[in-house]
């Protein structure tokens, strides 16, 4: 097969910008560190945290790390952050190989289905559309940007806690809304070491608050895609230009699984 996705890419860059070095350093911690009380540490202190920047490596060292009492710690921190994005690797780990985490994990999920069961109020989220005549520094990724537009635009459409507007003049001061606009930070290829072409896509969505357009935070996702070792002198134009559209895609469904984590930290729970 042509298009070997890294199953991890997409989870590779989600931040926002202004994530401050102490919360890099816990990161840092919790995936590289050496001591298992470290690691563990950083977990709990990762569930302080902004929950975008939090999310993907409590993710990863939930399904990863070789301690059981980091799981335990990660499960724990992503039940505190409420992050229902997590629940695909909390699910996941309620199959671990240690009690003490299958337990954390289940109580997790518990907690988070109880949450997504809770009527709230709807996001109204309004798309920017990629310009008609782009510049010419975007005229290289026009047909990409259209296409992450329209990809995006499709993923907010199916989930149920977003109602889309097409039009700015609809939206109300009292709206909890926000206004979306996706750039392409990297598109690139490259030989590999093993002979692969290796096609890389990184996207950035910008979040700004409605009415006045206030910019609240920036979420990405990336992804690779990979020609089989050895081939990268024969790939075709259409077999790399396919490729990069895969790679769009991985970054697409990444970067929305950011957002909408993104905006159900900003969202309220209606009171009754």
């Amino acid at each position: 097969m042509w298009l070997l996705g890294l199953l991890l890419g997409g989870l590779r860059s989600p931040s926002l910008v202004w994530a401050q070095s102490s919360d890099a350093a816990l990161i840092q911690t919790l995936r590289t560190g050496q001591e298992v009380e470290a690691r563990r540490q950083a977990a709990v202190r990762l569930s302080k945290i902004d929950v975008t920047i939090a999310l993907e490596p409590l993710m990863k060292a939930l399904l990863a790390d070789r301690s059981p009492l980091v799981r335990a710690a990660c499960a724990d921190a992503l039940a505190t952050l409420s992050a229902p994005a997590a629940l695909s690797a909390l699910r996941a780990a309620t199959h671990d190989e240690d009690p003490a985490v299958r337990k954390k994990a289940e109580a997790a999920v518990e907690k988070l289905d109880k949450i997504a069961a809770e009527p709230v109020e709807k996001m109204v989220v309004f798309v920017v559309a990629p310009p008609a005549k782009p510049s010419k520094s975007a005229a290289a990724h026009a047909a990409l940007l259209t296409r992450a537009y329209e990809e995006i635009t499709k993923e907010l459409q199916n989930s149920g806690d977003i109602e889309l507007r097409d039009d700015l003049k609809s939206i109300q001061s009292s709206d909890n809304a926000f206004s979306i606009e996706s750039s392409i930070s990297n598109l690139s290829r490259r030989t590999t070491p093993r002979g692969e072409l290796e096609v890389s896509c990184d996207l950035n969505v910008t979040i700004s608050l409605l009415p006045g357009k206030r910019v609240v935070g920036i979420v990405s996702g990336g992804a690779s895609t990979f020609s089989p070792r050895d081939s990268a002198a024969r790939v075709t134009k259409a077999q790399a230009a396919e490729l990069e559209s895969q790679a769009l895609t991985q970054s697409v469904q990444a970067a929305t699984e950011n957002l909408l984590s993104f905006l159900r930290g900003q969202r309220k729970t209606k009171t009754h």
